[in-house]
């Protein structure tokens, strides 16, 4: 009898940890709370076969035109500026094998996406273009441990935009570096199973992002999970026990849209225009 008390107080130790790390923030972030219930173009509403590529100003208008939110990802080059890109290479999309990384903002600048006359855009122009007509899902892309000094540019230019925006990373040392530095700031979690879907990380690793086991330090105000994932056990712990705000991508067909709307979460969408 005494071992099994033991054993309870042990397993019900364990839950709570468990519910204490993946626990997301328990505030409800207004400008979240606003950018929920509508759809956002997956690096704008980029068609190849029509000339608009992913990721360009081209693709932020149209997607701004018929009123959906967008989500873009955003690098660091070399002299710390803040570029729309999706790869941290310009390969697939340039024809060039450059690390935006290592590169100055001027030679990427030069870069024609796809073989079209579009070039990868400033964020700064991206912000201007939008101007607060529809709400922004901006990802920062984390290349070799820049973290801090990714989250300091954007969060300086940002400081100056009129408009609804979320700020979401893969990475957890953006989001730990956002609540400790920018905690105002609306900040999301961006995760999915990794080695399901080929990248190769070690299988502890994997678990414990495709679980949420950082948010003990990030605490993020929503999670954003890929649509096939969104049944995991910790998201859906999250959802049940938490309430937390959910994104899901890249959904490409009505019924992924209409599956993920049963769950009250808002999709990140491409290949299709959604009805709203």
């Amino acid at each position: 009898m005494l071992a099994i008390m033991y054993i309870s107080i042990g397993l019900c130790a364990v839950a709570v940890i468990y519910l204490l790390l993946i626990m997301p923030s328990l505030r409800r972030h207004p400008v979240v709370e606003r950018c929920m219930g509508r759809s956002y173009a997956h690096r704008g509403l980029h068609d190849s076969e029509k000339g608009i590529p992913e990721n360009s100003l081209a693709a932020f208008a149209a997607a701004a035109d018929r009123g959906f939110g967008m989500e873009l990802d955003v690098h660091l080059t070399a002299d710390r500026q803040l570029m729309v890109l999706h790869d941290c290479s310009a390969e697939r999309m340039t024809g060039e094998k450059l690390m935006i990384n290592e590169q100055t903002a001027e030679r990427m600048s030069q870069c024609r996406l796809e073989g079209t006359t579009h070039t990868i855009p400033y964020l700064s122009e991206v912000l201007e273009l939008i101007a607060g007509q529809v709400p922004l899902i901006i990802e920062l892309k984390v290349d070799k441990g820049n973290h801090a000094a990714l989250c300091e540019e954007v969060c300086r230019l940002l400081d100056g935009y009129k408009g609804d925006f979320l700020l979401e990373s893969f990475d957890p040392k953006a989001l730990i570096w956002l609540r400790r530095n920018r905690p105002e700031l609306p900040r999301g979690q961006l995760s999915y199973f990794y080695n399901r879907h080929g990248d190769r990380i070690p299988r502890i690793v994997d678990f414990a992002l495709h679980n949420f086991l950082t948010n003990v330090a990030a605490r993020p105000d929503f999670l954003a999970m890929y649509h096939p994932d969104k049944m995991g056990f910790s998201l859906r712990l999250c959802r049940l026990l938490f309430r937390v705000p959910e994104f899901d991508w890249t959904v490409r067909t009505p019924e992924q849209q209409e599956e993920c709307e049963r769950l009250g979460n808002s999709v990140i969408f491409e290949k299709y225009i959604p009805e709203k």
